[in-house]
């Protein structure tokens, strides 16, 4: 028997939003409008390839001027030997500046292919330096004193929660995105939401892109 007082898109669209709050349950760095009508969802590592790909795709929808607005969670995967190191590195920038966290973001994938474990406390502390971005003293006290793990910690449980194990990772409007091959499929899939959720007024911004 079928319950025919259920409409099935709305059910769809109430469980959609019931993940996309739990995504967002927690602050994290985001870039784009607050206000948009989409929100994408990265859990992502910052030595991952595929991840620097999304970054990429990303960044040639920003400058399309695609109305969305990305949430980034962290997830180092286990055999990258400098992703959580990074991800420590990003998370304890942030807690002095959004921007701080993005720059280090775009640092880490612009220079993926030459950062080691070795090099990148070194390579890091150059990028922040000119201009200066944050205090260096209070990021590296942060760093080795492990006070990014319980931000870190938690994403990674979210992701556990979700049953997510891979990166990237990406949930669109709270819908998981695993068919997002492509970045035609992405930019489809902002349209397809932008449209089905137009955004009323134009709001304000979260950190610049």
């Amino acid at each position: 028997m079928l319950d025919v007082t259920i409409d099935p898109a709305l059910e769809r669209k109430q469980a959609q939003d019931g993940i996309n709050n739990a995504l967002l349950s927690e602050p994290s760095p985001s870039r784009g409008f607050a206000t948009s009508s989409v929100t994408i969802v990265e859990f992502a590592d910052f030595e991952c390839v595929f991840c620097k790909r999304f970054h990429e795709w990303v960044q040639t929808l920003t400058a399309e001027r695609a109305d969305f607005r990305l949430v980034f969670k962290h997830l180092p995967l286990q055999g990258h030997p400098w992703a959580h190191d990074a991800a420590a590195f990003a998370a304890c920038a942030e807690m002095q500046s959004g921007d701080a966290f993005w720059r280090l973001h775009d640092f880490f994938y612009a220079n993926q292919a030459t950062l080691t474990a070795e090099n990148l406390e070194s390579l890091i502390s150059l990028e922040l330096m000119n201009p200066p971005a944050v205090d260096s003293s209070r990021l590296l006290n942060c760093v080795h004193s492990h006070h990014a793990d319980v931000r870190i910690d938690k994403d990674i449980q979210l992701a556990h929660k979700f049953g997510i194990r891979a990166t990237p990772t990406v949930f669109v409007n709270g819908v998981k995105g695993g068919d997002l091959l492509t970045i035609e499929q992405l930019r489809n899939a902002i349209r397809a939401n932008a449209s089905a959720n137009p955004r009323p007024v134009e709001g304000t911004k979260g950190t610049n892109r």
